[in-house]
């Protein structure tokens, strides 16, 4: 046991447990910060779920459309047959648009009620479909630049 009463300096037995345990260390750190960016990513595509949500409730209140730009006072033509009305959410302008945007997701996962969408950074959009007092969300590709 000379390598462990050692009263010298550091014995080689303390040398590799203090680099492990700082190797250790380490991983979990840079483990945390990637969880965090993650953790971070889907909040910030959450909140403009909610965003969205928000704006296409207040527009059919205001025109009885999703998007808006449309009147409302003459036959809307964002409704198809079933009397639905489609748009896409800008995260640019925060309004509801009838045009396909580019991607605009800053995570990979996103997350609408109990639904998972899956799709590359920055190429997902955010689909609203509405009818009366219904108003459902979905994740879509984006315009492609």
């Amino acid at each position: 046991m000379r390598i462990i009463k050692d009263i010298k300096g550091f014995s080689v037995l303390e040398i590799i447990c203090i680099t492990i345990i700082l190797i250790i260390l380490a991983l979990m750190v840079i483990v945390g910060i990637c969880q965090l960016k993650d953790y971070l990513n889907n909040g910030n595509d959450s909140l403009m779920v909610n965003t969205a949500s928000s704006v296409a409730s207040v527009n059919m209140l205001d025109n009885n459309c999703v998007v808006n730009d449309c009147n409302g006072i003459s036959v809307c033509k964002h409704a198809n047959s079933d009397g639905y009305k489609t748009g896409y959410y800008d995260a640019i302008t925060h309004h509801i648009i009838d045009t396909l945007p580019s991607g605009y997701n800053e995570f990979s996962i996103m997350k609408i009620d109990d639904k998972y969408y899956h799709g590359s950074d920055g190429t997902m959009v955010i689909k609203v479909i509405a009818n009366k007092d219904n108003i459902s969300l979905k994740w879509v590709k984006g315009e492609l630049n």
